[in-house]
């Protein structure tokens, strides 16, 4: 025996997948614009796009005297710490481009070697 209750989750969910097409298509019609052709300023998912790559642009920041954080050059942040005689990298970029991006602009920062990573 199905409760009320389940009764009206099915039929909330029956209705959800059913709407979802309806939803799609009316993205797609804001993107390009009512008449199906291409519109010419920007979509709020390029603006929120661009956002997004702006927040993220390569930069180092101080967080504390002697902590730094490494932001944009690649999938994760990387912490670097500032030891006596050099450096210690916490969580390692994903590609060897990558870190070799971050060694040019940490060597301005904070030169030395890289005492241990992390």
């Amino acid at each position: 025996m199905i409760t009320r209750s389940a009764r009206l989750w099915m039929r909330r969910a029956r209705d959800l997948a059913r709407s979802i097409p309806e939803r799609a298509s009316r993205v797609t019609r804001a993107a390009r614009g009512g008449d199906g052709s291409q519109r010419s300023d920007e979509s709020a998912a390029t603006v929120g796009l661009q956002a997004h790559t702006e927040h993220f642009a390569r930069r180092i920041e101080t967080v504390a005297p002697g902590i730094h954080s490494a932001i944009g050059y690649g999938l994760a942040n990387v912490v670097i710490i500032e030891a006596e005689g050099g450096v210690i990298i916490v969580d390692t970029l994903e590609s060897r481009g990558a870190a070799a991006d971050l060694r040019a602009d940490l060597d301005e920062l904070c030169p030395g070697p890289v005492l241990a990573i992390i």
